[in-house]
């Protein structure tokens, strides 16, 4: 059963709600799908520069999940730009 979606589920949670109710409202669930991409993104580019630079305090564990979720919101987001843009 779904209450509804929030900007803390998970990615996985996210996919699986846009892929069952394809014909639900999914305007708002693209923005965050938008937003997501983008702030994973720029977290694994400033990673990536820290490591290159050689800082320390950098998150391993961080870097690894943000590199297994973008995927999937990247799918999320194909998902919902489907809908929206053509429904």
């Amino acid at each position: 059963e779904w209450d509804q979606l929030s900007e803390y589920d998970k990615p996985e949670t996210v996919l699986e709600y846009v892929k069952t109710f394809p014909k639900a409202d999914l305007s708002n669930c693209k923005t965050m799908a938008v937003l997501r991409v983008k702030n994973l993104e720029d977290k694994i580019r400033t990673i990536n520069t820290k490591l290159e630079r050689q800082y320390d305090g950098i998150s391993f564990d961080d870097l690894a999940r943000y590199e297994v979720e973008l995927p999937v919101w990247k799918e999320v987001l194909n998902v919902v730009s489907n809908v929206v843009d053509n429904g």
